[in-house]
């Protein structure tokens, strides 16, 4: 097989590995737009399920707020489970000490992740990567963001990462063979509303990811060349579409496209959504805005899973002084307030559940 033909499949098949892990989200009466928090990424211990159609003509539909997607007959292929997996735990942990999370299809290949309140990078990939038994190792230098957070819809961003990876040419008559990646992408929230997939229909926000890349195929004919040759490079621009939903830690779905534009894989999560608890459902005695008296934060017990309310706090002359989504005991700053005496109203799908006073002392 011709040399750069060879390692230009090699290529594709890395490239399936890394939209197979997928870089990196509620069943309401009513459309709503939700905001992606850190808590709704995946972390150590997740088993996310998932199923890829590899030959799909989907396409992506449009942006904007309150939009309907469906996807409704994709032909399963593929069926990988991703497993989130402690870094440290890896047979390359030493080359990702800054990371803090892991992703698995095969406890062979995997990506690395490092991710905190704010921000989520992705910090490279290794192992046997293109499935031939060699093991690669690809530190992305500089990382790559992912995710700001919060996310809502208009939020937007751009990056640069890089990376360069060496691998085994023995199976095609050379020494050895090196990709150099370099990319920017450009990610921006750029819709809401509801997508349906053979799972279900979720709220979600929806992403839409360009990168523009240079990707560069170098050789060592033998053991002792002085220097690498190049073999051939390529600019290119991708395209790729991601779905967020609260409940599914990966993305609800995942569309992207070839060279040419042409759709090419469309990946779901196999996590149903979650069933909206009615309001008229939650008991108030077992929901807990938590501490109270209060210093730098609050929290609030008894939310039902996967699902946000709002809390809402006056002072005392009944003005509107803090207004945030919350989860299930999701910790929320109170920095910007004085010491005294607050009202709170807490609701859900806009009824208030329960309503009280709050001390805050400083």
């Amino acid at each position: 097989m011709n040399l750069k033909l060879y390692i230009s499949l090699k290529i594709q098949t890395m490239q399936k590995i890394f939209t197979l892990f997928g870089a990196l989200t509620l069943a309401v009466v009513a459309q709503a737009q939700i905001t992606i928090t850190e808590a709704n990424m995946p972390h150590v211990g997740d088993v996310v399920p998932r199923a890829q159609d590899t030959l799909t003509n989907y396409q992506p539909g449009p942006s904007g707020p309150n939009q309907t997607w469906n996807f409704p007959n994709p032909v399963v292929r593929v069926s990988p489970t991703t497993t989130m997996v402690d870094p440290s735990t890896t047979p390359h942990a030493s080359d990702f000490t800054g990371s803090n999370l892991a992703m698995t299809n095969d406890n062979s290949a995997y990506l690395y992740f490092s991710m905190n309140t704010n921000t989520m990078y992705a910090d490279g990939a290794a192992g046997d990567l293109l499935m031939n038994g060699d093991n690669i190792l690809t530190v992305f230098n500089p990382t790559l963001k992912i995710h700001s957070f919060p996310e809502t819809y208009g939020d937007n961003f751009c990056d640069n990462y890089a990376f360069d990876a060496t691998a085994d040419g023995s199976s095609f008559g050379v020494y050895q063979v090196r990709l150099k990646h370099v990319g920017t992408v450009c990610d921006t929230i750029d819709g809401w509303g509801t997508i349906t997939t053979p799972t279900g229909t979720y709220n979600c926000l929806r992403s839409k990811a360009t990168e523009y890349k240079v990707d560069s195929i170098w050789y060592k004919p033998f053991i002792f060349s002085p220097s690498w040759s190049l073999l051939s490079a390529k600019h290119d621009t991708s395209i790729s579409y991601s779905w967020a939903a609260l409940e599914t830690k990966l993305a609800v779905a995942e569309l992207s496209f070839d060279t040419l534009g042409n759709p090419k894989n469309f990946t779901w999560s196999l996590i149903p959504p979650t069933v909206v608890t009615s309001v008229n459902d939650i008991n108030p005695e077992n929901v807990l805005l938590y501490p109270n008296p209060a210093n730098d934060f609050v929290a609030v017990e008894g939310i039902p899973a996967h699902q946000a309310a709002e809390l809402r706090i006056f002072n005392e002359l009944g003005e509107l002084v803090l207004s945030e989504q919350v989860f299930d005991n999701e910790k929320i700053s109170l920095a910007k307030l004085s010491g005294g005496v607050y009202a709170y109203d807490l609701l859900m799908n806009k009824q208030k559940v329960k309503s009280g006073k709050l001390v805050l002392t400083r």
